[in-house]
């Protein structure tokens, strides 16, 4: 496997016999001992009677794994990327069974594996062992699933617990009933286990820049796979380092032409999040809506499970609310998808804020760095993967903001942001051009600058622009023209700077 190889060494003994009808086979039983590197890698024995005629009987046998070492495998394949390599410790004993008559072969066992450690960041648990129970059946025209359930055995916290029941059909055309229930599940230890280690971030793309095809394709998209099939989970906990997700449901309905998923009213972050998805595949392109909206949502245990192991940029009580439309086709999402998105914040706090770190080095007003806010608000529109930030303000005791801004489809941002500080920072501040601030009628005082935001999303710059007011709008508009004469009469002066 990509000029690697492991080597697996197995000595077996055992008997196989023929019955008189030449219809089966009977394993008596066979036992195999593995080794690897020299070492001892495992056991494995069959034992029972197969079919190898259709008029053959009905027949099953029974395979039991001993202490089998898939840690060389799990290495040389990737499979677990974020496993910490060691021994990878593999049992299981199962039964096939086959009828010959109905051709329904049937799969029912256990299997486990581990323990395995990963390297965690958020302060979860590293070791697990995995255990699977299945009994599976695979008729003619469908696979029916009587038992399927996952669960993780840790040292210490709860236990993971997966069940799934249904079938799914084989009839040429998707179709299938689903029933799941997750009863508790560490998230954050699995995407520990499939993530690789000290792994650099993708290069940015510039789709703007790519040619693309004069007509468009209809995508694969994973959604589309639910079409047909009625799936129906209920959560009780879902855990991603401090996020907590639960009790919910998600339900999905589908159709060959036609989905419709659905997030049930969810806690989330400790607030409550609902959703729902529509797609429509009657046409090529096949057609998307959606609608979500949260509530009382704890900003800080989100970003936080989303960056591991760094501290939050900012906290508070966030809502949100968002709607769209679009078309699943070729090439990233985001390009063919038009919609607009609220986001709230109340009662909040940067706690980490590039931006702010700038504007406080700037203004020698390091309260700025880790303010606190009454609320934050930002009313964005997205169309075409172009990003536009129609409005956004934060209020807060000691300065406020205003600004407009978008992000380009080749993640370039252009931003423009309007501080104001309040009464209690505007004595302290000493300002050579003291005739370009404006008192506002709430007794901030703006400052004759913006904010400016440039580079890409993930390499942002920061400075300081003075013509950006030509670019004011919304409660700014009033302002520019006497900022403007006001200014003029600075730069008379030369550069303005702002000091202690």
């Amino acid at each position: 496997l990509q000029g690697h190889h492991v080597t697996y060494t197995l000595v077996g003994q055992g008997m196989l016999e023929v019955n008189a009808e030449r219809t089966a086979v009977e394993f008596k039983p066979v036992d195999l001992t593995l080794e690897a590197a020299g070492k001892p890698a495992g056991s494995l024995m069959l034992n029972g009677t197969w079919p190898i005629a259709s008029s053959g009987p009905e027949g099953s046998v029974r395979l039991v794994v001993k202490n089998l070492d898939g840690g060389p495998l799990a290495e040389l394949s990737g499979l677990f990327p974020g496993r910490i390599p060691a021994p990878l410790p593999v049992d299981a004993d199962m039964t096939v069974a086959m009828d010959t008559r109905s051709e329904n072969l049937r799969l029912r066992g256990l299997e486990t594996i581990g323990p395995m450690r990963v390297a965690r960041s958020d302060g979860g648990q590293e070791a697990a062992t995995l255990r699977i129970e299945h009994d599976v059946t695979r008729g003619r025209n469908q696979i029916q699933v009587d038992n399927f359930r996952f669960m993780a055995k840790r040292p210490q916290g709860a236990p993971d617990d997966i069940t799934t029941t249904g079938r799914i059909g084989l009839t040429g055309r998707r179709e299938g009933r689903l029933t799941s229930h997750i009863a508790s599940l560490d998230a954050g230890w699995y995407a520990a286990l499939l993530s690789t280690p000290n792994s650099s971030p993708p290069p940015e793309s510039h789709p703007s820049s790519v040619k693309q095809p004069a007509g468009q394709k209809a995508s694969s998209h994973g959604a589309t796979a639910l079409m047909g099939f009625d799936i129906d989970l209920s959560i009780e906990s879902i855990s991603h380092g401090p996020l907590k997700i639960g009790p919910g449901r998600v339900t999905s309905k589908g159709t060959d032409e036609r989905l419709h998923v659905a997030l049930k009213p969810t806690g989330v972050a400790g607030g409550r999040v609902e959703a729902a998805l529509d797609i429509d595949a009657r046409k090529e392109l096949p057609e998307l809506r959606w609608f979500g909206k949260g509530r009382d949502l704890s900003v800080g245990t989100i970003l936080a499970a989303l960056s591991p192991g760094q501290e939050p940029a900012l906290k508070g009580s966030g809502s949100f609310e968002t709607s769209g439309s679009g078309v699943l086709a070729d090439g990233p999402l985001r390009d063919h998808l038009t919609g607009t998105a609220e986001i709230t914040i109340a009662k909040g706090q940067f706690i980490q804020s590039e931006a702010l770190s700038f504007l406080a080095k700037y203004t020698k007003i390091p309260e700025l760095e880790q303010m606190g806010f009454d609320q934050y608000r930002s009313t964005l529109h997205f169309s075409n993967g172009a990003i536009t930030v129609d409005q956004f303000s934060v209020t807060g005791p000691i300065a406020s903001f205003d600004g407009t801004g978008s992000i380009a489809r080749d993640n370039a941002i252009d931003m423009r942001i309007f501080p104001k500080i309040g009464p209690s920072l505007s004595a302290r501040i000493k300002i050579p051009c003291m005739s370009a601030l404006l008192a506002t009628a709430d007794g901030f005082t703006t400052l004759p600058f913006a904010l400016r935001i440039s580079g890409t999303t993930n390499n942002p710059e920061y400075g300081i622009d003075t013509a950006a007011l030509d670019y004011a709008k919304g409660p700014m508009t009033g302002l520019v023209g006497t900022m403007k004469s006001l200014l003029r009469g600075c730069r008379e002066d030369g550069q303005e700077s702002l000091s202690k």
